[in-house]
């Protein structure tokens, strides 16, 4: 019995998460628009944002809306290995000898570019947000190692 109450709330987990969420035509006009992609578009709303991800060229990619239907921003899923050294440079100096994870290369809607990322230390995990010049702009504790 309680084999099949773990299997069932699994489905309903799957099924539920795995729906995408109906955006305003507005913002899907727009992004049809920017990204003329025609598969693997998944649709969600977090807090005040609607999020896209789809593939463009076979890369991971999540633009980002606000309510009103103003595109904010692009995140680029990236490889450690094309991290720019601005970047890598300042999270080593922050947090020696560690590597990074969820790489994303950001167009802002400013024209500039910016990069997040998650890093482990010994005791915690951090999210980091930067500038295209290595300027750490927001650090956030995401989990601690520590008892």
């Amino acid at each position: 019995m309680k084999n099949l109450i773990t299997i069932l709330f699994s489905i309903i987990a799957i099924v539920t998460f795995s729906q995408n969420t109906v955006i305003p035509s507005d913002i899907l006009a727009s992004f049809n628009k920017k990204y003329p992609v025609k598969d693997s578009v998944k649709t969600e709303k977090i807090s005040n944002e609607y999020q896209i991800t789809f593939f463009q060229k076979g890369i991971k990619s999540i633009a980002v809306y606000t309510i009103p239907g103003v595109w904010k921003e692009t995140k680029k899923f990236i490889s450690q290995d094309d991290v720019p050294e601005a970047i890598s440079k300042a999270v080593e100096k922050k947090y020696k000898e560690v590597e990074f994870y969820d790489i994303y290369e950001i167009e802002g809607s400013d024209g500039l570019k910016y990069y997040e990322l998650k890093t482990d230390t010994e005791t915690a995990g951090y999210f980091l947000r930067l500038t295209h010049t290595g300027t750490i702009t927001t650090t956030k504790q995401i989990h601690s190692f520590e008892d």
